[in-house]
């Protein structure tokens, strides 16, 4: 099996800190999802016949946080995108 390439690894990691945050900041169920997917510069989330987009700088912000202070902030900057689900 071949080694995945950054911008899978990237959506991979993405997928799976969406689907963390919706567990644990909004007490939903993870199954709800109908698709997870990087699409250009944006990850696009959708839930039966709702969606939304949120960009990629904002992952990329939280997994090249330095400290808890920057990681909260960038899960609150996706949860603020969330919430429009």
């Amino acid at each position: 099996m071949a080694k995945p390439t950054p911008e899978q690894v990237f959506e991979m990691k993405s997928r799976k800190l969406v689907k963390e945050i919706w567990e644990a900041h909004f007490n939903r169920s993870k199954d709800e999802f109908t698709s997870i997917s990087l699409r250009a510069n944006v990850i696009e989330i959708k839930i039966e016949n709702r969606g939304v987009t949120i960009h990629r700088s904002r992952f990329e912000d939280y997994f090249n946080a330095t400290n808890d202070e920057s990681k909260q902030i960038g899960i609150q900057k996706i949860k603020d995108s969330l919430k429009r689900l």
